[in-house]
């Protein structure tokens, strides 16, 4: 009777997980749901709209080349998952 009544347990648990997984994907949604109409500021443009990289999608050179980062040489650091990120919104968006 022990398993059972731990099994029994568990369903109001796995659905109550359910349901916050489903409200939190929702959230997630709705916050997110205007992320390819905003403009670009203040570092976007050698970030992005001049960044040859992100059009390339070279995904290993996002992890071995700091000049993909930016094209402003002054600012260059290294931030492969940013570049990475970049260019699937870029093909994405496309």
């Amino acid at each position: 009777m022990n398993d059972q009544q731990n099994h029994s347990e568990s369903k109001p648990k796995l659905k109550i997980f359910g349901v916050l997984v489903v409200v939190l994907f929702l959230t997630l949604l709705f916050a997110y749901s205007n992320h390819f109409k905003n403009s670009f500021h203040f570092d976007d443009t050698h970030t992005i709209q001049t960044n040859t990289a992100i059009k390339d999608m070279d995904v290993v050179s996002y992890f071995t080349d700091t000049t993909t980062f930016r094209t402003l040489a002054a600012n260059q650091d290294y931030r492969p998952l940013t570049v990475l990120q970049n260019a699937i919104d870029y093909k994405i968006g496309d």
